[in-house]
């Protein structure tokens, strides 16, 4: 699986994928590393992307640091 996190202004698209398929989505008005957990619950992330419009703060590092993300923004 991989996990795909879009964080906007004021929402964070999160989703699933099994190689090119959609395998579940989600929006979440509060990002925080449990919600993230949650949603992923107990599948086997292979790799993660997080774009973001806001600076990485310490839930973003959280959540990169443990599914060894690629952070995508204008700052990195």
């Amino acid at each position: 699986m991989k996990l795909i996190i879009d964080i906007g202004n004021t929402s964070t698209k999160i989703a699933l994928f099994d190689r090119q398929e959609i395998f579940a989505t989600s929006n979440l008005s509060d990002l925080t590393f449990e919600s993230v957990q949650q949603f992923v619950a107990k599948q086997n992330i292979s790799a993660t992307i997080i774009s973001s419009v806001r600076d990485v703060d310490s839930q973003i590092s959280s959540i990169s640091d443990h599914y060894d993300a690629l952070i995508l923004s204008d700052k990195h």
